[in-house]
């Protein structure tokens, strides 16, 4: 981009994004960062009582409820809960899970997210030496132009760094805590065979006779019935 001073004459202009930092074989080293996913399902007697039980859990192994849905009715019950527990504990809440309720099923997924983090913090790097430039040039600006165009190209690459440092955030806090999904649902009801019953009661009954020729013949008659 050719930028101009008011009056005319050409002044220098921005510089292209610096070229990526090459990164050797020391900063390429990272630790390791996996971020775990569990599913449990449980079946528990009262609902009420199997979330108190993980609420208390929880609190005790540092770790945090974020969403709770809890339904717990005649008609129907049962409970969904996510949990965030700090990943070095993770086996532990699982284990201790277990013994809410009956276990119905289990399922853990881990992910490695190094490399994911390592490329954001190699664009983080580079975001931040062109913000470091775009600044010293504004600071050399000459003319409302220059400067306009230079703050456009400032406000553009804060923009990109704010986005991927809150990448590395949230990459940070996945590794650092697991994410559990529960679900916990009640007994299903036992099938209730039917029993006889006898229903004592009256009949009346009604016969029309067209055998005989001398006309049609009624009979009426009733009892008791079972």
């Amino acid at each position: 981009v050719s930028l101009f001073s008011a009056q005319g004459t050409s002044a220098p202009a921005p510089p292209a994004t610096p070229a990526p930092i090459e990164v050797g074989s020391r900063a390429t080293a990272q630790a390791e960062m996996i971020d775990i996913e569990a599913r449990v399902e449980l079946e528990v007697e009262s609902i009420e009582q199997a979330v108190s039980r993980i609420r208390n859990l929880i609190a005790q192994s540092g770790g945090q409820i974020v969403n709770e849905v809890v339904e717990d009715k005649a008609t129907s019950s049962g409970a969904a809960l996510s949990l965030r527990v700090p990943a070095a504990r993770v086996q532990q809440v699982l284990g201790d899970l277990q013994r809410v309720g009956k276990l119905l099923s289990k399922k853990v997924e881990q992910k490695d997210i190094g490399r994911e983090y390592h490329d954001a913090a190699v664009l983080m790097r580079n975001l931040e030496a062109t913000l470091r430039r775009y600044e010293e040039l504004l600071a050399k600006a000459q003319g409302a132009e220059q400067v306009l165009e230079i703050e456009r190209e400032l406000a553009r690459v804060r923009t990109q760094l704010d986005r991927v440092k809150g990448d590395m955030q949230w990459l940070r806090d996945r590794a650092a805590r697991a994410t559990i999904y529960v679900t916990l649902s009640a007994p299903s009801d036992a099938v209730v065979e039917p029993k006889a019953t006898l229903y004592p009661g009256l009949r009346a009954v009604s016969v029309l006779d067209f055998s005989d020729d001398s006309g049609t013949r009624a009979y009426l008659g009733g009892g008791p019935s079972l």
